[in-house]
């Protein structure tokens, strides 16, 4: 797991570690705070919703609260060198004209109540292609945007319908697998499901296997 300071993590002196090993000790600041005030949970940007490296940087995506409990989110982005990861102070973070330092002063590439929580983003040829739920995690459908910079700007370009299951459970967190070619050319994109009850998880756990559709290649 990355750490990060705006990934709900107080000021104050921290253990970094990147993948399973101990980095350093970093102190920091909270840098959306503003005096006077305290943000609330959906307010806050919760960095890592997807992570993509592209040659020498790595693209971290973030999403924030939409106008209510359980609708969509905003998308944010933030660049860093591979090399600096664990640096929060080797992070900049895009506010619409260009990479800037202050993590305050991210502007969302996608407006609120677009996508969910945790979404996949990927460098396909001369795209970015992104996958979420379209209108917030438990929506039923799945969004497609592409751009051609990691920063965008970003454009849907299909809409897919996700079936209700039926049967007592929900479906979420779709994420696309590039890596698995498809004869057909399309993208291949993986649904997580989970019961919706806790004797739903114990008397059915097959039900939370996850399923996967095909989505055509943007």
């Amino acid at each position: 797991m990355l750490a990060h300071p705006a990934w709900h993590v107080a000021p104050g002196l921290h253990h970094l570690r990147y993948g399973d090993r101990a980095v350093r000790r970093a102190a920091w600041r909270d840098a959306g705070a503003r005096p006077g005030g305290r943000r609330t949970r959906s307010q806050e940007i919760t960095w890592g919703s997807a992570l993509v490296r592209d040659w020498n940087e790595v693209y971290v995506y973030g999403t924030r609260g939409g106008s209510a409990r359980g609708a969509g989110r905003s998308l944010y982005i933030a660049r860093v060198a591979a090399s600096g990861v664990q640096d929060p102070s080797a992070w900049t973070y895009w506010n619409g004209l260009a990479w800037v330092p202050d993590a305050a002063a991210a502007q969302p590439l996608l407006g609120r109540d677009t996508v969910s929580q945790a979404l996949s983003v990927s460098h396909l040829g001369t795209s970015w292609v992104a996958v979420s739920m379209r209108g917030g995690d438990l929506q039923q459908r799945v969004g497609v945007w592409t751009a051609t910079q990691p920063q965008g700007p970003w454009a849907l370009s299909r809409t897919v319908a996700v079936p209700a299951p039926g049967d007592g459970t929900i479906t979420y967190q779709p994420l696309a697998h590039p890596e698995l070619a498809l004869r057909d050319g399309n993208l291949l994109v993986s649904l997580s499901r989970t019961a919706t009850t806790l004797a739903g998880m114990a008397q059915a756990p097959q039900a939370s296997r996850p399923v996967f559709i095909e989505v055509p290649m943007p």
